[in-house]
């Protein structure tokens, strides 16, 4: 056997010859090994989500040397068209628990009756972040102000203050100890 290279691969074709040897004159044959294009499919890059904000997935795949494709994997989920590379997942309560799920975008139909190929795209799940806008106060109306102290932890560590008043927050509505 022989071990096609890459650079063998580039060159589309390679021809082999055959002599013999020993006390006669030799005598040659050739063969001719042309490579095809096998079927090639991208599933596309990675995706992140947060648990309590999961909309339908977009996927976007690409095939190349194949007739067709078909999408699969998930836990329960729902493609919109599974034969379609540009489709959307719907994601189940089951995927959601998951910390990641796996789609699957396979090649059908090869060009030159190659092997169908495949290629993944993680999805990843998160928890949301935990607010703590602290414990609830009592305080004077003669005082100036009233100290707030929340936490943000999680998915995130930044938050951002509101309120029913008409007052300001001091230094920023963005300190969450403010």
């Amino acid at each position: 056997s022989y071990t096609p290279t890459s650079s063998d691969y580039v060159q589309g074709y390679l021809t082999f010859v055959l002599q013999s040897t020993g006390n006669c004159i030799p005598q040659y044959d050739t063969m001719k090994v042309t490579f095809i294009s096998s079927p090639v499919v991208t599933a596309g890059p990675d995706q992140f989500y947060c648990r309590n904000n999961v909309p339908d997935i977009p996927l976007s795949g690409t095939l190349q040397f194949a007739v067709a494709s078909v999408w699969s994997g998930g836990v329960g989920g729902a493609f919109d068209d599974i034969s379609d590379l540009n489709t959307l997942y719907t994601a189940s309560p089951a995927d959601i628990a998951e910390d990641s799920l796996l789609l699957i975008l396979t090649s059908s139909g090869s060009f030159f009756a190659c092997p169908n190929a495949k290629d993944t795209v993680t999805i990843y799940f998160t928890d949301p972040a935990s607010v703590f806008a602290g414990p609830d106060i009592v305080t004077c109306a003669s005082q100036t102000d009233a100290p707030l102290a929340g936490t943000v932890t999680g998915a995130s560590l930044t938050g951002i203050w509101t309120t029913s008043g008409s007052g300001s927050f001091s230094p920023s509505e963005t300190n969450l100890i403010t």
